[in-house]
């Protein structure tokens, strides 16, 4: 399948944002739906979110553009390890 980059609206803020042609690639094979919210809008709700005392990203990542700040939510192959009871 060919991609081409897209121009989106935030349905936060109402600004156009880009959803680059890899990154439509990327959330496709991963099943993730197309974003709905800018960068710096998604930050935004994160940071509000986990201010909220949750640990853990709603969705690990939104297609295209959105990778949580910081380790919170992130599984480590070490702690998979400890949680499944399997040592190296």
């Amino acid at each position: 399948m060919s991609y081409q980059d897209k121009n989106l609206t935030c349905c936060d803020c109402g600004r156009s944002f880009a959803f680059r042609a890899e990154d439509q690639q990327l959330s496709g094979e991963l099943g993730y739906d197309r974003p709905e919210r800018c960068r710096s809008c998604w930050r935004a709700r994160e940071d509000r979110r986990l201010d909220d005392g949750s640990d853990a990203p709603s969705r690990l990542r939104e297609p295209g553009m959105s990778y949580p700040r910081g380790n919170a939510g992130r599984v480590t192959r070490g702690s998979r390890r400890r949680e499944i009871g399997v040592s190296r």
